[in-house]
């Protein structure tokens, strides 16, 4: 998965993913919680394409359960 910063680039919402990257919105740079939350949120659209993403699964298993 590759994090990039929406700079310039048309970003509906939060984040957007494109194939394996997630582009992040800038406006959420400012707004930790929502960042996390749009990192766990792409990190879980991009998994669901991709199942053999071990460590995504892992980390949206560990959030659920924090929850």
């Amino acid at each position: 998965i590759t994090f990039v910063l929406g700079i310039g680039l048309p970003v509906i919402g939060d984040y957007t993913v494109r194939e394996k990257n997630l582009i992040l919105a800038e406006g959420i740079l400012e707004d930790q919680d929502k960042m996390n939350m749009a990192v766990v949120q792409g990190i879980a659209e991009i998994q669901s394409k991709h199942p053999r993403h071990y460590l995504a699964q892992l980390l949206i298993d560990a959030t659920k359960a924090a929850a």
